[in-house]
Parts: structure tokens; sequence; C-alpha cells
């Protein structure tokens, strides 16, 4: 039956509607009031995916929050954040702790003075801000903009050291909640939510309170935050860390619980590094050398995908400097192998395959992108001290300043073997050593997860690469058991073909001495990218309890990597790589 009155418009369209919604396709052709029977079909409301795309600067390079398969990269490999933002890009009533070296809050994409930073409102407003008066009680005087749990004082800014420690911080802070769409820089996952800085370090960010202070900075984080990001971990378990993970999850957002995210921690393996390569004009060639120390041995290391970047530190140099891969096998034309001291093989091209006689091998290719084949110096039996290898590019012509990206795995257990990789001019000369390699880099096949982000009640972090695979150094088991994952789920970060795109120390005082840093990565990159997903939950919805917010990301996971999913989760990936958009689906079920 028709529910009457039905409307005509002077198209001579109709819209009638039915009592029964059932009956809306059974009934489409039936006669409409007019005598007349006209083809009808259900006027249906639809969600419209708007896609949006922030105006910042660099937001190309941020391949975890868009990735379009820039520069070798899987396209869609990101946490699909575009389609959330059409949703929302974060409320300023989400706070998201940032438990680390210090945030820069004068950079002006953190700038405290326009809101982007976390108020204290019982110390803040009628001079209380600096009045040194414990205005609200809660036993720190003048926090008005967070507190540093290290030197003890209001002051939780970085050190203004050029250096990766002190700005490390800041980098975490970029990627949960750097401002977006404000035509500079980068933009945080959830750029409308607000930053609680929480610094735990000294100012190189090489030293760190006790445990009981950590706890304090725990506790403080889930007092004023709604979100808590630590993209740190390594100490032995403490009660005093563990009753304060606890009094988030319990006590956090008015006894809704807070979300304790945690880094995985990352093993030492392979790692993509990259150097500055400083060239007058003229024709130089590049050059891996590895010498074995006058006590003998030295230990393995290895090469690969080995690129040159431009001075923007991120479009690759092609075809002008092939990137080397050594797939198939083979080395590319124009590279060589040179030897000396006695040395009689190495730079070697290596399958995997153990060979009889050799130790201390790699115990995995790298990972990061598909790759099969890498080159690795070492040679059968002790090599002769002082014996040597060296790995050459081609002569090319350089002028200006570049960048020059490798994957390298390094196991040197003597402090007198030398790995050095250097620029020679055309009479073989060292024009620059870009960087000279550190001894004992690896520690073996422990991947454990560490704590404190194996505690029961963190959520672990690990990293997965812009080509959807696993990087080397992920930390992924679970303690005293190699075959169950200690993950929750990954997030991106580097170790694919690009590394993460984030903010740096303001101005000469960064690492690059810029506003923006271009090599940041590991679970530390992770993690706060999966927190700031969390930090959009809740401006979505934020009335949800801890667990409904855990079984959101959870099942907004898509199950991505090269492992099979048992019960849901997969070793090194957890539930899989976390989804901003998906999980927005389902709040909608939930609610």
């Amino acid at each position: 039956m028709w529910k009457v009155p039905c409307r005509r418009r002077q198209d001579n369209t109709w819209f009638v509607s039915y009592l029964d919604p059932i009956a809306i396709h059974s009934r489409a052709r039936d006669r409409l009031p007019d005598g007349k029977t006209w083809s009808g079909q259900a006027n249906f409301l639809h969600e419209v995916e708007f896609h949006f795309i922030p105006n910042d600067t660099q937001f190309g390079q941020q391949q975890y929050l868009h990735n379009t398969g820039q520069n070798g990269a899987v396209a869609g490999a990101d946490i699909q954040v575009e389609n959330a933002w059409d949703i929302t890009t974060g409320k300023p009533e989400v706070v998201i702790a940032i438990i680390d070296t210090g945030v820069d809050i004068d950079h002006p994409e953190l700038d405290f003075t326009k809101g982007k930073i976390f108020i204290n409102p019982g110390e803040s407003g009628s001079g209380r801000e600096t009045n040194g008066i414990d205005d609200d009680g809660n036993g720190y005087i003048d926090d008005v903009n967070g507190w540093d749990f290290y030197s003890q004082d209001n002051n939780p800014r970085p050190g203004l050291i050029p250096e990766a420690g002190p700005a490390h911080g800041t980098g975490t802070a970029g990627i949960a909640a750097a401002q977006g769409n404000n035509s500079q820089g980068v933009a945080g996952v959830a750029y409308g939510c607000r930053i609680l800085p929480i610094k735990i370090s000294s100012d190189g960010g090489t030293n760190f309170p006790s445990d009981f202070n950590l706890g304090r900075a725990i506790r403080y984080a889930a007092d004023y935050a709604d979100v808590l990001s630590s993209s740190w971990g390594g100490a032995a378990q403490s009660d005093a860390v563990n009753s304060a993970i606890d009094y988030a999850t319990t006590s956090g957002r008015n006894a809704k619980g807070a979300p304790p995210f945690f880094s995985s921690g990352n093993a030492k393996s392979w790692w993509v590094y990259r150097f500055p390569i400083n060239a007058a004009s003229g024709s130089y060639c590049l050059s891996f050398y590895f010498q074995v120390g006058p006590s003998g041995g030295g230990g393995p290391v290895a090469l690969d995908n080995i690129s040159l970047l431009a001075e923007d530190e991120y479009t690759y140099l092609e075809p002008f400097f092939p990137r080397v891969t050594f797939e198939g096998g083979i080395i590319p034309a124009g590279w060589s192998v040179l030897l000396g001291g006695g040395a009689t093989r190495d730079w070697a091209l290596w399958d995997g395959t153990v060979v009889p006689g050799e130790s201390y091998i790699p115990d995995k290719q790298f990972h990061g992108t598909p790759s099969t084949w890498c080159l690795r110096a070492w040679q059968p039996g002790s090599p002769p001290p002082g014996s040597w290898a060296e790995f050459r590019s081609p002569y090319m012509t350089l002028n200006g300043l570049y960048w020059l990206r490798f994957a390298e795995f390094n196991n040197i257990f003597t402090p007198d073997a030398v790995y050095q990789v250097r620029l020679l001019d055309t009479q073989g000369q060292v024009v620059q050593t870009l960087g000279s390699m550190k001894q004992g880099a690896y520690n073996g096949n422990d991947d454990r997860v560490q704590y404190p982000a194996i505690y029961a009640n963190s959520i672990a972090i690990g990293a997965i690469t812009d080509n959807d695979r696993y990087p080397n150094y992920s930390r992924y088991w679970l303690t005293l058991n190699p075959a169950v994952t200690g993950l929750f789920c990954v997030g991106p970060s580097n170790e694919g073909w690009n590394d993460v795109t984030t903010l740096d120390i303001a101005g000469q005082n960064g690492q690059n001495g810029g506003n923006v840093r271009h090599y940041f990565g590991g679970t530390s990159s992770a993690c706060p990218c999966v927190a700031g997903v969390g930090a959009l939950i809740l401006s979505k919805n934020s009335e949800l309890t801890l667990q409904q917010l855990k079984d959101a990301l959870k099942n907004g996971c898509e199950q991505v990597g090269d492992e099979t999913y048992v019960d849901g989760k997969a070793l090194h990936y957890g539930y899989g790589r976390a989804n901003a958009y998906r999980s927005f689906t389902v709040i909608r079920s939930q609610t």
C-alpha cells in the first residue's frame, strides 16, 4: 500500500513511500496514483567519498598516509587516511600524549601559541602560567604545556642539538598530529588533534629517568590525554611502569581507558642508511670499502638496494644512477670488486645459501622490498689480517649535493676492522668519507618485542614498509615463544623505497637544519602513526571504551604481507596494517 500523500515533481518523477520498506523492490513497477505504470527504483541514500588531500607542501612524500606507488612503492600500502579525513581530521578535544625526547612546541606546525599544544586549564589564566605555584595541586608547578620528567621542570622542549636523539620526539609528534592543510611542511595523521608533550630524556636524547619517573610520566599522560604514544623501550620490566600502564587503561579518559601505544622495538639487523655527498664539479665513483683488522676476523657486512637521491632527499636520480638490487644474481655493468692484502674472495653475490666453511653470514635476506640476492663481504676460512675488498661504482659526473641511500647488514665484531663508504676521484683517492659503519651492529636472532610493548596491557606496534612487507628490524615475537606474534598490529614506516618524512626541530637547531626531515623510520614511526589512527577513532566517537577502540582498530586492519593469518593474526604483522577508514566503518557497525 502507498503511504500517502505521494509527491510529484515537475519532471514527472514521483516520490512514493511504502509502509513496508522490504516491499520497495517488489513494487517498483506498481501503478502510480495517476493510473499510469512507470518503471521505478529505490531512492537510496549514498555515502560519497571525497578522498580529501591537504595542501601541505611535503604531503606527496608522506607515502605512509597516501601511497600512490611513489618511487617504486606498492600503491595503497598506507593507512587510508584521506578517506577518513572526509569524516574527521581529528578534534582538538582529543589529546595525544607524546612521551619521548621532548617536542618543539615553537615549531610552526606544533605552535603552542596557536592552540596546537595541550594547555592545562588548572595552570593557565590570570598569571598562573608563571606564578611558581602548583595551582591545580597535581604535584607539578606551572605545568602549562606538559612536563619534563628527566629534569623535573615545566619545559618539555627538546635539547637544541642538531642530532637524531633530541629531534626524535618532534618527529613522532609530527607523524601523529602535525598541523595539516596549512600550505607548509607535512600533515599529521590526526592533524586536528592536540599534542601533550612529555619529555623523558636528557637534552641529548641519550639518558632517561628512573622507572619511578617513567611511571609518573605515563600516569601524567593518562590524566590529561586520550591517547598515549611511546616510541621507546628495551629496559627490564618494572612494577612502577606496569602499574602506570594499568592506570592508563582503567582510569584514563574518565575511566573509559586511554590506549597506551608502544613501539615493538628495532632489532639490529638490516637497516637503510643515507649519507650526503657534497661534490665539486667532476668525475667520481662510490666505494664500499671493507678491511679485516690487524687482529684478524671482522665479521660480515652486506649491501642491497643502492641508489642515489637528489638534493631534495626524495627523488631517485634514474636513469642517471640506476638503483642496484643484485636481483638475478648479477652485479650491474660498470660496478667492480677490487681485492688487496691477500684477500682472495670478497664482496660476493649471496642468495641466502649457506656455504660450507662460511659463518657469521646474515641471518636472512633483506626483506623491506622483494629481494633474493644481495652482496656480502666475507670469505671462507680466516682472512689474512689487513686484507681488504672494495666494491666500486662506475664513474659519474657530479656537481652539488646528493644523497646516497642503501640497505646494509653489519656484524663487525672486532674493533679494528674498517668498513667505510667513500667518494673517490679519478685517481682512486678518497675525496670524502661519507660514513664509517659501527662495530657490533648485529645482535643475532633476538627479534622479541621489547618491554614495555610486550606488557599485557600495552598495545604493541610493529612496522611495515611501503611495499607491504615487514622490515627486518621490526621486532615481532612474543617473549619465550618465537612462533607466536607479540604484535597488536603494524603501521607504515621505512626500509622500503621511501623513508618517513616528518617534522624536525625548527630551524638550524634541527638535525637537517630545516623544519622537515626526510630520514625517519623504525617502529618509532609506526607507533605514532597508529596512535594517530586511534585519535581519529576517538574524534569520531569519544564515548568508545578502550576495548571498543581496540576492536575498531583490530577489525579495521588489512591482512597484508607475505604470511598466512591464523585466527586473524600473522607472525610479523599481528592483525595487519592499521587502516583509519576501515576502522570508521567498524565504528558505524558498533554504534
